[in-house]
Order: C-alpha cells, then structure tokens, then sequence
C-alpha cells in the first residue's frame, strides 16, 4: 500500500504538537466496552475533527475524546513508493454515451412507462366516476361496458410493465 504505520503510546499533549502529521487513527473504547477506531484529520485549538465509520463526521473537545481514548495513535506516513492517484467519480455525462447507443431501447422503456401512468391516472377516474355517476344513477349496462374496457386496459398495462421490465433487465446487462 505505499505506506508505513507507527504505532504510538500518548497523552493528551500530543495535540499541542505542531508537527503533528494528520490524519491519524485513535484507538477509543465506546461506553467503555466496544473497541473501535476513529480518524482525527484535523485539529484546532482544543478542538479535534473526527471522522467516524459508524458516526460520520464530528468534532470534539480533547477533554471530551479523554474521556474515551485509550491512548494508542496508528500514524500511516507515505513511502518514497507512495503515488497519489485521484479517482475520477463517475457522472451522469459518463453515463450518457451508454444511453446514446441504447436510445432505441431507451425510448421503449419510456414510452412504455407513460403508458403505464396514463393506465393508472385513466383507472382512477374511471373508480371516480363509478363512484360518482354510474353508481348513483343505476347505470349497470353502462357500468357493465366500461368494466369489460377497464379489464382490457389492465390487461394492456400488464404487459406494458412486462415489457418495461424486460427492457430494463436488457439495459442493464
């Protein structure tokens, strides 16, 4: 890994050290029980900034991180070796060359999840007029016709959700 760790025994002086080189891992015991180990990256005044695998980020007085610190400092310093490498975090913009070349299969799976939204928002109108007109004024042969429509149209949105789902497992490999 490039790198080379001391292991240190110390006091709450270590602090005040100037050439203190950060970051570094403390040893703490949480509720006086759970071993565990934090990472100080920096520090100001009386105040330590932690960072904290189960936490986050925080800050502490060093009379706070006493109280749970056992004393024991990991300190990682950087071989001649060591080569800093910047990782470049993907984007969208990294993505949209995939999408170009999947556009055909892409604008199936959106249009087949329009149809899918149209199904649901055309379903919830049809339960309101049921339960607004058709219900009240005893229309049951009308009813009866746009049930039999309702069914088709649920038939359909489940085999555009197939085929949504389809495209997307397709997409995805």
């Amino acid at each position: 890994m490039s790198f080379d760790c001391v292991a240190i025994q110390a006091d709450s002086e270590i602090w005040k050290e100037r050439d203190l080189i950060l970051p570094l891992i403390a040893h703490i015991l949480v509720d006086n029980s759970y071993m565990h180990y934090v990472v100080i990256y920096k520090t100001k005044g009386n105040v330590l900034w932690i960072a904290d695998p189960a936490n986050g980020k925080n800050r502490k007085t060093i009379e706070a991180f006493q109280k749970e610190w056992t004393g024991i400092l990991l300190l990682p310093m950087p071989r001649e070796t060591y080569i800093p490498i910047k990782e470049k975090v993907a984007g969208l913009s990294s993505f949209l060359p995939i999408i170009w070349k999947q556009k055909g299969l892409v604008f199936h799976i959106v249009l087949a999840s329009i149809f899918i939204t149209f199904f649901g928002i055309g379903s919830s109108y049809y339960f309101q007029g049921i339960l607004d007109f058709f219900i009240p004024n005893q229309a049951r042969s009308t009813l009866n016709i746009i049930s039999i429509g309702l069914i088709a149209v649920y038939l359909f949105r489940v085999l555009f959700e197939y085929s949504r789902s389809y495209l997307l497992i397709i997409l995805g490999q």
